[in-house]
């Protein structure tokens, strides 16, 4: 589910950079390399016992604790998303 996440984002950001830049071959690249961007997030954030409960467990009632693991991985997606959005119209826009 993350990767895909993470895949189809990056694949979003790819077209909106493409379009900005004007340069075919970026959306796949892109893609990709969000990815594995994705999973090293994955990776790191769950290296800490606190990090995989609440990625896999999700919060607790009792819990007020925050992760800048899981903030990143469930956040970078829709920062792309934005930034893609972003890239595409100021292409659409300037050619």
């Amino acid at each position: 589910m993350v990767a895909v996440l993470w895949g189809a984002t990056g694949i979003f950001a790819g077209v909106g950079l493409q379009a900005f830049l004007g340069v075919n071959g970026l959306v796949f690249s892109c893609g990709s390399l969000t990815v594995a961007i994705g999973m090293a997030v994955l990776q790191i954030t769950t290296l800490s016992e606190d990090g995989r409960n609440l990625f896999y467990e999700g919060i607790k009632p009792h819990e007020d604790y925050l992760n800048l693991g899981i903030v990143l991985l469930w956040g970078g997606p829709v920062i792309l998303v934005f930034l893609g959005t972003v890239w595409w119209v100021v292409g659409q826009l300037t050619s």
